[in-house]
């Protein structure tokens, strides 16, 4: 059995656990107090807990939501509260926070501890979590995240008295001088408090990044964090969380003031969910700016160490980033070499060495919360997770890329219907008009292959016919799609015994009047070809306020409304096509991203550059899984005023339609479809190889 999936199938609950999945708005309220999974009504029955379970829910949906969104600290006190009252089932509450960090997933796993005593809940696991800060915050209960208060009352008791848990975990780390130089500059700074004494965390956060690397180097990492006062709606609590890189779990700080702190943290869980890996991240770039650490972070040096690296093992990572001569250069030349496509001996000699003690080196890119991407190297331990894959891998779905063949055919396509499509070689086209045109002579190029194919009197029979049926048209005389297509099939055999298909296309454009039109394939020629426009072919529709979208087969589209929308739900036909691709880890991730920077809570706002930037990352990872993703947008005038703007992204099936193209919008940049030659590759990649030094080309192009 392969278990429950939940968090929109990014992280999979073990088969036999009962789980009960929740949302994260008002909406959910309801749907706990009404509804019960089976399997938890089973187990339930079994162990007579049916009535506590009934006063659990009351509780969570009372006192655990605030008519908006759940309470952490108070689902948190309810589980905990109730644990005892659940003999013999284990409660685990349970929260998956996304990407861009504005959506959370809840469930519930109930575990029979009569028939699995020793499961242990994943690192998603609020259960054992710990209140704080008058119960108006919740941290893991491990001692991998301690609070240190600030005051706006009392400011000299921020450096006078430093919490027990703090002082514990700097003083584990060896980092207790640094924390008091931290906290004491604060202090004395002039410009970290306003002439009221009170706390300004946007000061506080600029010597915090002052500090960064050091503590980094320790294996902390320091957040300054701000929320309303759960006791006054007047007041702010305010905060320094120190956070052990080391140990903690999927523990995201949602009210870090720095909001690419808190989407950094984020990211760099979501490539390891689903599982229990040993795993080390090490920031390259973050928002387009170099990141690079003077030390070795902490993590990545426990690891080196229980696997018997040295020192001198990473600094290879250095002499390979030296070599390169700048970090745009390392990534292209990693990304290159990666596809086969050439050697680099400077950092092939870094990833041999990690690689010979059972370490996999991998090189991650993402987009920052602002404009610049983030790269990022991953250190994963092959003896506990020999299967690792991450979509945010610069080559994701690639082992290697093939050079082009010489005698490689190249397709030449011809533009139609007014210059608003294009057929290739061996397809032509007739313009549908009136019914007097439809009976006069087909266009020269229509008539050759009708004479060719000896179906110039099934096609005059076909065209009489349509004209003739008083069905094809309605009383203000517009031909009708399906009356016309009804006709078609009557001559199908005729023409497919030829070798030809014959396809009923219509295109609606932003402006103007519709175009129809018959499409002539012959199959002998155009034999992977698939007219877009069919009609037959139409599959799902996309409302928007004047117009409605047809898509054909073999594409699947997802609206990008309000981001709780996107995140909570995956349209059907969206969920079908990632699951026979194989997609769904690279899907989450480019959702992820687009709420990160695109999908907001009412509507959406960004440009279309903007938007390419954010899909580009990940469009050639969805290629070499025959997914081709186009991102799209239409401006329409509201009928109350102004104009409205929809975004959406089209899924394309490759197989089903091998020469789509979006019909509006931005579309990314695609892997050729069988391979590089090595200019294209150095192309596609943003190569520059200018920037190199010439002694430096000999060792990077040997094929």
């Amino acid at each position: 059995m392969p278990g429950t999936p939940v968090a929109r199938g990014q992280h999979v609950v073990p088969s036999g656990i009962a789980v009960e999945e929740f949302s994260d708005g008002p909406e959910a309220c309801d749907r706990l107090t009404k509804e019960c999974p089976d399997a938890v009504q089973t187990l339930l029955y079994e162990k007579k807990l049916q009535t506590i379970y009934v006063k659990f829910m009351e509780d969570l949906v009372k006192k655990g939501h605030d008519g908006k969104t759940w309470n952490i600290p108070a689902l948190v006190e309810i589980v905990q509260r109730f644990q005892r009252q659940f003999v013999g089932i284990q409660v685990a509450l349970c929260c998956l926070t996304s990407h861009c960090g504005s959506y959370r997933w809840y469930w519930i796993e109930y575990i029979d501890t009569t028939v699995q005593p020793a499961y242990k809940p994943t690192q998603f696991d609020l259960s054992g979590y710990q209140r704080v800060l008058h119960n108006s915050h919740a941290i893991p209960g491990n001692g991998s995240v301690a609070v240190h208060e600030m005051l706006d009352w009392s400011p000299k008791k921020f450096v006078s008295t430093v919490p027990q848990p703090v002082l514990e975990l700097v003083q584990a780390k060896g980092a207790t001088a640094l924390y008091q130089k931290l906290i004491q500059t604060i202090y004395d700074s002039k410009t970290t408090r306003t002439w009221t004494g009170s706390w300004k965390t946007t000061e506080v956060l600029a010597i915090v990044k002052q500090f960064e690397s050091e503590f980094q180097a320790f294996g902390l990492d320091i957040v300054v964090c701000k929320c309303t006062d759960p006791r006054d709606d007047w007041e702010y609590l305010k905060w320094l969380e120190i956070m052990d890189q080391t140990t903690i779990l999927n523990y995201v700080p949602l009210y870090s003031v720095d909001d690419a702190k808190r989407k950094d943290v984020s990211e760099r869980f979501s490539s390891t969910r689903g599982g229990n890996t040993r795993h080390a991240v090490e920031q390259l770039v973050v928002n387009g700016q170099p990141q690079l650490s003077e030390n070795c972070p902490a993590a990545v040096v426990q690891m080196m160490h229980l696997k018997g690296l040295t020192t001198q093992d990473y600094e290879k990572l250095d002499t390979a980033i030296a070599a390169s001569q700048s970090l745009r250069n390392f990534f292209d030349i990693w990304r290159l070499q990666d596809q086969g496509l050439i050697q680099f001996t400077p950092l092939e000699d870094f990833r041999s060495c990690f690689a010979k003690h059972g370490v996999r080196t991998i090189l991650c890119e993402s987009v920052g919360s602002n404009e610049g991407r983030n790269y990022w190297l991953e250190y994963i331990d092959m003896a506990t997770t020999p299967n690792y894959s991450t979509p945010y891998n610069v080559n994701y779905g690639e082992t290697s890329v093939t050079k082009k063949g010489d005698d490689e055919q190249q397709t030449s396509y011809k533009t139609v219907i007014h210059g608003h499509h294009k057929v290739p070689e061996g397809v032509v086209v007739e313009e549908l008009g009136g019914v007097q045109k439809l009976t006069d002579p087909c266009s020269p190029e229509v008539l050759a292959l009708l004479e060719e194919k000896d179906l110039l009197d099934v096609y005059q029979d076909c065209m009489k016919s349509i004209a003739s049926a008083k069905s094809t048209r309605s009383w203000i005389r517009n031909w009708k799609s399906e009356e016309i297509l009804a006709v078609l099939q009557e001559y199908e055999k005729p023409f497919a015994a030829m070798d030809v298909q014959v396809a009923l296309c219509k295109l609606k454009p932003d402006k103007g009047m519709s175009y129809r039109w018959f499409e002539f394939i012959d199959t002998t020629k155009a034999k992977t070809y698939v007219p877009q426009y069919d009609v037959s072919s139409y599959d799902e529709t996309l409302e928007l306020l004047q117009t409605t979208l047809h898509f054909p087969k073999g594409i699947a589209v997802e609206l990008l409304m309000d981001r709780k929308t996107v995140m909570q739900t995956v349209p059907a036909g969206v969920k079908t096509m990632m699951e026979a691709k194989d997609c769904m880890d690279l899907y989450n991730a480019l959702v992820d991203v687009l709420c990160q920077s695109v999908v907001g809570d009412d509507n959406n706002d960004a440009s279309e550059a903007h938007m390419k930037e954010l899909t580009n990352v990940l469009g050639p990872k969805f290629e070499t899984k025959g997914v081709s993703v186009y991102l799209s947008g239409k401006t329409e005038a509201s009928l109350e005023g102004g104009a409205k703007s929809f975004f959406w992204v089209e899924f394309v099936d490759r197989v089903a339609q091998p020469n789509y193209v979006a019909q509006r919008g931005i579309d990314m940049k695609k892997l050729p479809t069988k391979g590089f030659s090595k200019e294209e590759a150095l192309l596609a990649s943003g190569f520059v190889a200018l920037t190199l030094a010439e002694e430096l080309l000999p060792l990077m192009f040997v094929f």
